[in-house]
């Protein structure tokens, strides 16, 4: 996070929106670093990254059963990936 901070910090003062960013103080940092670290609760960023990517596909499958967003995207590839599988599993290739 401190990395983060330090590399885009000045870019999230650009005017993406009509909220005005806060100045990245050392307090605000100090409080942002202490934060994330909490919420990464000693997992390395190979774990955050497969948790998060566990959620994301958690949320799509939700998604899907309503055919809206992501989940209709999930539900469609499911049948490409499915369909590419059978074809293999008869002829041996794509």
């Amino acid at each position: 996070m401190a990395h983060m901070l330090e590399q885009f910090g000045p870019a999230l003062k650009l005017p993406w929106t009509h909220l005005k960013a806060p100045d990245l103080t050392d307090e605000l940092i100090e409080k942002m670093v202490t934060g994330t670290k909490a919420q990464a609760d000693g997992r390395s960023i190979a774990e955050l990254e497969q948790l998060r990517d566990n959620c994301l596909i958690e949320m799509m499958g939700a998604l899907k059963k309503y055919q809206v967003g992501a989940g209709k995207l999930f539900k469609a590839n499911q049948r490409f990936a499915r369909g590419i599988s059978l074809r293999r599993l008869d002829t041996g290739h794509d």
